[in-house]
């Protein structure tokens, strides 16, 4: 009774650290060169509740972009992916784009750029994953109804023999149990 409750004890305490210590971590935050202000950069698909983070050599999967920054001012995002867009500080969201590039940031005396970012958006994403397994179907296997009979009877008596068997045993165990337990034998 005491090592149960020692080891719901520990679980409870393992589950309460892994609880209390989850928490959500930004992606990599830029600072921009000799400023107090930071940059970032993370995809999102809100329907599953992920986000991605943009960083160097990343392929990045979302339905949304989001680009945050509170350095002030006019800040433009540069990529060959997408159209060129212009914010102030704060948040800038645009549709997921497809394609393969680097990302810059620049704002007044700043610069913050990321390469070789592959982009997907999702529906393209899961497009490709129908298409990569488009023609790989398991081949469909016809089995006649004198075979499938066949194999159902089988199935049923094999069952049926290693039930006996089991029973048997148990039945064995507990006579052997009496026996010994409860009758005297008489040696001459």
């Amino acid at each position: 009774m005491g090592f149960s409750r020692f080891i719901v004890a520990t679980g409870s305490v393992f589950l309460l650290i892994m609880v209390a210590t989850n928490h959500v971590q930004a992606g990599p935050v830029a600072t921009p060169n000799n400023s107090n202000c930071f940059v970032t950069a993370y995809s999102s698909m809100d329907d599953f509740g992920m986000t991605t983070s943009i960083d160097d050599s990343r392929i990045i999967i979302g339905e949304t972009l989001t680009i945050e920054s509170n350095c002030g001012g006019s800040i433009e995002v540069k990529s060959s992916v997408f159209q060129n867009r212009t914010f102030n500080t704060g948040l800038l969201i645009i549709d997921m784009p497809s394609g393969f590039g680097n990302i810059t940031i620049e704002g007044s005396d700043w610069s913050v750029q990321w390469s070789n970012i592959t982009f997907m958006s999702y529906s393209s994403f899961y497009q490709g994953i129908i298409n990569d397994y488009e023609g790989k179907q398991p081949q469909p296997v016809d089995i006649d109804e004198d075979e499938l009979a066949m194999r159902e009877l089988s199935a049923s008596i094999s069952t049926l023999v290693l039930a006996w068997i089991g029973s048997v045993m148990i039945v064995d165990r507990f006579a052997r149990f009496y026996v010994d337990r409860f009758t005297v034998e008489e040696v001459i």
